[in-house]
């Protein structure tokens, strides 16, 4: 066996690192929600009425809630401490000679799925639901509208599963086209994440246990030597048509969420800077869209915070005027998003502009 897949070392490799806290996350989202099959009925029409239920209710956040803020560590939000884990994976990618746009991308979504399931979740009725559990025989039309929409809420995070799944296959094939592989136990962990915890069954990881790899994941004091290719690798298109086209939002399971990117057309007609390269039918890097382009970027960036696009301008040193179709085409490029407070960079677009000097 070679040594790249005998060793695992999530504290010294920030790959390792962000994987393992995919699964961590990952292998807790799934167990609080089988579990909540387990929980007691309800009693209508009250429907917090019973006693069980609530302390049901209690244990199972008493069990995910530390494992989150145990991934939150000492940083603010988990949103801030995925684009750390972003920040840190690319570098690593970087140092063993992956700089394409795919590993980026492939980094990013993986950083925005930690952030978003790490997120406390901001709804009316405590978690977890109790899916299914009313009585239908005497449920009145509103209590069978809740179980209908608990149901739609339970296939959410089946899809936010399957969805991790994938983003964790596409960073193993990156540390493949780089010549490193993983301990086939690394590979074996990933079932926990539909394990179906059958009451009354042993759990095949405890609370503990999970806790340990996450502590696991604290960097080492010795940091792991670079890694340099004079060569980047090719990296082939496995996934990259999955975790393109992977959706990291379910709206309609997390209230408050990040809401879905937009993806208006681009103007028929494009006014170009001098020196700037006409926009391509594939997603262009950082050194390919220009420098308005890389300027919003910036502006955003050392903002950290959503501005307007005349404040953007402003700051930016160029007329309004002459950046408005630039604002559109990083849309589309999936670099920003747009909402009523303005325009902020996408994990992806914060993942390209992290890797420059700003």
């Amino acid at each position: 066996m070679s040594e790249s897949s005998s060793r695992w070392e999530p504290g010294s490799h920030a790959v390792h690192r962000l994987i393992q806290l995919l699964d961590v996350l990952a292998i807790a989202l799934n167990r609080f929600r089988q579990r909540s099959f387990q929980l007691p009925h309800h009693n209508p029409p009250h429907q917090f009425d019973t006693a069980g239920w609530q302390e049901g209710c209690s244990r199972l956040r008493g069990e995910f809630d530390p494992v989150r803020d145990a991934f939150i560590g000492s940083y603010v939000s988990a949103a801030r401490r995925a684009e750390r884990l972003a920040d840190e994976a690319i570098a690593e990618f970087a140092r063993s000679g992956a700089r394409d746009e795919a590993t980026r991308i492939a980094v990013a979504e993986a950083a925005n799925w930690l952030g978003l399931v790490g997120t406390s979740w901001q709804v009316g009725k405590p978690r977890p639901w109790n899916y299914g559990c009313y009585n239908l025989r005497y449920s009145t039309s509103e209590e069978r509208e809740a179980i209908k929409q608990a149901d739609a809420r339970f296939e959410g995070e089946g899809r936010l599963l399957i969805q991790c799944n994938l983003l964790r296959r596409g960073l193993l094939s990156a540390l493949a086209c780089v010549g490193q592989t993983v301990p086939p136990e690394i590979d074996r962990r990933a079932a926990l994440v539909f394990h179906a915890w059958p009451q009354g069954g042993t759990d095949p990881i405890t609370q503990e246990e999970l806790l340990d790899l996450v502590r696991e994941t604290e960097p080492s004091a010795a940091p792991s030597p670079p890694r340099v290719s004079d060569t980047p690798p090719a990296r082939p298109d496995t996934h990259l048509s999955e975790l393109a086209g992977v959706n990291t939002v379910v709206g309609s399971m997390l209230a408050k969420a990040v809401p879905p990117t937009p993806a208006s057309a681009p103007p028929n007609e494009v006014r170009q800077d001098a020196g700037e390269k006409p926009p391509t039918a594939s997603v262009p890097g950082w050194t390919d869209m220009g420098e308005a382009k890389r300027t919003i970027l910036i502006v955003l960036k050392k903002a950290n915070r959503r501005m307007q696009g005349r404040a953007i301008a402003k700051e930016a040193g160029y007329k309004y005027g002459t950046l408005r179709h630039h604002f559109g085409e990083l849309q589309v490029w999936n670099y920003i998003d747009k909402t009523k407070g303005g325009y902020a960079l996408t994990p992806t677009g914060a993942a390209l502009v992290s890797c420059e000097r700003v």
